[in-house]
């Protein structure tokens, strides 16, 4: 008499995205729409305790999107020292800006074999919304 098992499942490995990172993505966009619209102002003090409670996560994705900020000259730390936002002169912030306007120029050549025709329609849309503005 042979005994049969009932085979247990195995479970598909997760492709989710870690949380962890969505974490850090969310911070690192967050202080920097601060930092840029002003809300942060040049020489503040950014402690990680406060930044994690605002954005309501830990404080490893703060901190790792502090680095992220530094290493783009939007935060200035040392080590073992508080983040604080760096200060800009207007030739900075036009440099800033003129550097946003290449690389979402680059993005969308990059991106643009991938397009359909139903985006380029909507792009089209838009730009008549534009020009009747």
């Amino acid at each position: 008499m042979s005994i049969q098992t009932r085979a247990t499942p195995k479970k598909a490995p997760s492709k989710a995205v870690n949380p962890n990172r969505n974490s850090v993505q969310t911070a690192y966009l967050w202080i920097k729409k601060q930092i840029i619209s002003g809300q942060f102002k040049a020489g503040e003090i950014l402690p990680q305790a406060t930044l994690a409670k605002q954005c309501k996560i830990s404080r490893g994705p703060i901190r790792e999107a502090l680095r992220l900020l530094q290493n783009q000259g939007l935060i200035e730390a040392e080590s073992n020292q508080r983040a604080r936002v760096a200060s800009f002169s207007p030739e900075d912030l036009a440099q800033i800006s003129a550097s946003m306007i290449v690389n979402v120029g680059a993005a969308i050549v990059a991106s643009a074999s991938a397009w359909e025709e139903t985006d380029l329609l909507h792009i089209r849309t838009l730009v008549e919304k534009l020009k009747s503005s």
